[in-house]
């Protein structure tokens, strides 16, 4: 901390949030590279907050809040360091917002800095983005120039709020149409309704408020109910947070969020809880928020949060977990568990009946067995299922192949582990899914290496919703047999219907297989339980997109897509980005995006070089749009699997409409990754749709209306 506030003081002041984009993806590419990077943060921002006179300073891993007394000195500050990054080619957000913040011992909070928190995460690198309270105070100084953004909705702040964006020479000034964040464009609202409520058509219209106002409604379809209709928080409604490692052993660090996860799993099995979906509560992970904002903004009575720390000496893990309730300051109840690794696996179950004990709820004999019954016999599997989830959410092809190495440990541990055979088996589909992993693996060893897993996941337990969703992705994705998709996906839902949070598996797939049969109706339905269970997972801002993709709604799914990008900048989600660009005809933008993407790993993606073919093509650079041909053709003859359909994509796109469909027909007979959901949902393929060996082959892959 920088300054000296008062050890317990109020005061209107000017909130700077500053952070690095990316940085975690950078230390992952180039560690050296990522160290200068935040070494060279540090020092601009050392150097000039003095020199500006700011009065209290605080780094938060790779970003850091700063505030000042005067909103002019604290504008000055944000331009010098954003020019002096630009320059440096650091690629840093600044969110700037005036409010009243506390200042407390060596900490400050409020409503102030979370909402320049919100504005930061609107901001795109090299930009700077003022709320109009603080554009008000700056307006007569005439060497600060901005621009308007607009206004936003952020959540759980009753008004919108207006933006704006710093515009003086050497700062980025963001496309207001692609501004995305924590929160939405308040116009966007209005104008998505009235459209709709133009043509007439309703349930569409309620789906889209109810998109993007989140309330629940009714969708079914053959008699499932999807969601049920709002209610009041419940009596017992728990928010569980990532524990804390005490330890600063990194090796260990993996507790911090899977086993939030694991109790999770358990408390949802009880049907008079409700449970916050990971996702919601990882948000506040090393935050300072206080407990009763967090049980406000998740709509919960109470939280569980708690520490960890490693025994050397002993090989033991202690644990410290608390039950409390914020909106009285009641302390539930806390415990001291201390556990060897390989006792680990009964920690779930064991706290999970003491939050049930002490909140003094009835259990059922199904809930009772559920809780009671363990996942695995042994504490090194149960180790390595951590491991696993973990890595899992990098969703990068190295954390994807390691996740399915220690899944594979667990299973050797214990073959009986129900959770660890859907697990792998969902990781299998995601590494050999070419728009996340280049096709080193053919359909057919997928196929061969994927069946057994499902198949002894059902046979120890039938009923698992889980593995039904996994099975679902595993027909649509590496089969193309989309009406066996269908069939599991209402499977999964008749068995539950989830009452409470599915916390192993994103309900994507549920809406991706309603993309893919072009059921926009049923796709957006679907995407409201994903809200409900699973709002923040990264896959449900790719579901919006896609569904805005069939509807013809190319610069809202940009959108949805940046979200996706904002939460994880991987080469999957910036292709999709900006093949939504393309498709939108911002030719210029979507180069940009898919040559970002193009470089991240060190093989590109199918999908990106194909559309870097298209698009070069579309700008009448024929050199260019050949080059990534030819790349994809040298690929496929090397040996590389999965290529046809996007040789396809090139040849659509160019009207050449017998390769196209020479290469389709050629996926089809290799049972290539994607081929059903990308001939729904690529409207590159709409210059062939009319084309009968188009319609045959789309009858041949189960769909209903070819």
């Amino acid at each position: 901390m920088t300054g000296s506030p008062l050890e317990h003081s109020r005061k209107l002041s000017t909130i700077l949030f500053i952070d690095i984009v990316g940085y975690t993806l950078s230390m992952h590419r180039d560690e050296k590279k990522a160290l200068s990077m935040i070494e060279t943060f540090k020092k601009v921002l050392d150097i000039e907050f003095k020199n500006k006179g700011g009065i209290f300073k605080q780094y938060q891993g790779d970003g850091c809040l700063c505030v000042f007394d005067s909103s002019n000195r604290a504008i000055e500050f944000s331009i010098k360091i954003q020019s002096q990054y630009v320059l440096e080619k650091v690629p840093v957000r600044i969110g700037v917002h005036l409010g009243e913040v506390v200042f407390k011992d060596d900490t400050v909070f409020g409503d102030g800095v979370n909402i320049a928190s919100r504005i930061e995460s609107f901001c795109t690198p090299g930009s700077i983005l003022i709320s109009e309270q603080v554009r008000n105070l700056i307006k007569n100084n005439s060497s600060i120039k901005s621009r308007s953004m607009g206004s936003f909705l952020f959540k759980n702040i009753e008004s919108p709020i207006h933006l704006y964006a710093i515009s003086n020479d050497g700062i980025i000034i963001p496309n207001p149409k692609k501004l995305t964040g924590k929160g939405i464009k308040s116009n966007q609202i209005n104008s998505t309704i009235a459209k709709h409520f133009l043509v007439g058509i309703s349930l569409i219209l309620l789906l889209l408020v109810v998109d993007h106002f989140f309330i629940n409604v009714i969708s079914s379809k053959n008699g499932i109910v999807l969601f049920k209709e709002d209610v009041e928080v419940s009596e017992a409604s728990i928010a569980v947070l990532p524990l804390f490692n005490l330890s600063g052993n990194k090796e260990y660090e993996y507790f911090e969020s899977s086993l939030a996860q694991e109790i999770i799993d358990e408390l949802a099995q009880v049907s008079s809880i409700r449970v916050s979906a990971f996702s919601q509560s990882v948000f506040y992970k090393n935050r300072d928020d206080s407990p009763l904002d967090i049980a406000k903004e998740l709509n919960v009575n109470y939280i569980i949060s708690g520490s960890f720390r490693y025994l050397n000496e002993t090989d033991q893990i202690k644990l410290s977990i608390d039950l409390f309730n914020p909106h009285n300051n009641e302390s539930i109840w806390s415990g001291v568990f201390l556990k060897r690794l390989n006792e680990l696996h009964t920690i779930q179950s064991e706290l999970a009946l003491k939050v049930t004990g002490k909140l003094n709820l009835d259990l059922n004999e199904i809930e009772s067995q559920s809780i009671n019954k363990l996942n695995t016999t042994s504490g090194e599997a149960f180790k390595l299922l951590l491991l696993a989830k973990s890595e899992i959410d990098n969703l990068t092809p190295e954390s994807l192949f390691k996740a399915e190495n220690y899944l594979l440990k667990a299973i050797e541990l214990d073959s009986n582990y129900q959770q660890a055979y859907t697990l792998l088996a969902w990781t299998m589909i995601l590494t050999t899914d070419p728009s996340l992993v280049p096709g080193t693996i053919s359909s057919d060893e997928a196929i061969s290496n994927i069946t057994p897993l499902i198949e002894r996941a059902l046979v120890l337990d039938p009923n698992s919703s889980d593995t039904y969703l996994v099975r679902a992705s595993f027909n649509l994705y590496n089969k193309n047999k989309v009406a066996d998709a269908v069939r599991d996906v209402e499977k999964a839902i008749k068995l539950k219907s989830w009452p409470t949070v599915p916390t192993n598996f994103c309900t994507c797939i549920i809406t991706t297989t309603y993309v893919a049969s072009k059921n926009s109706i049923e796709a957006r339905g679907s995407m409201r339980l994903s809200q409900e269970v699973d709002p923040n997972n990264v896959l449900l801002s790719w579901d919006k997109g896609n569904v805005h993709m069939i509807d013809g709604q190319y610069d809202i799914a940009s959108e949805f897509y940046l979200q996706a990008v904002d939460q994880i900048d991987n080469a999957y989600f910036n292709t999709f980005l900006g093949w939504s660009y393309f498709h939108d005809k911002d030719f210029g933008e979507a180069v940009k995006v898919l040559k970002y993407a193009y470089n991240i790993d060190e093989l590109p993606l199918a999908m990106t070089t194909a559309y870097l073919s298209i698009t070069y093509y579309a700008l009448g650079d024929l050199k260019e749009s050949n080059y990534y041909l030819s790349e994809l053709i040298n690929r496929q003859s090397a040996g590389e699997n999965h290529l046809n359909l996007y040789l396809a994509m090139i040849y659509a796109s160019r009207n050449d409409t017998q390769r196209a469909l020479q290469s389709l027909e050629k996926a089809f007979d290799k049972n290539e990754n994607g081929l059903a959901i990308m001939t729904s949902l690529d409207p590159v393929f709409q210059t062939i749709a009319s084309e009968n060996r188009f319609l045959a082959l789309r009858k041949k892959m189960q769909f209903e209306n070819p």
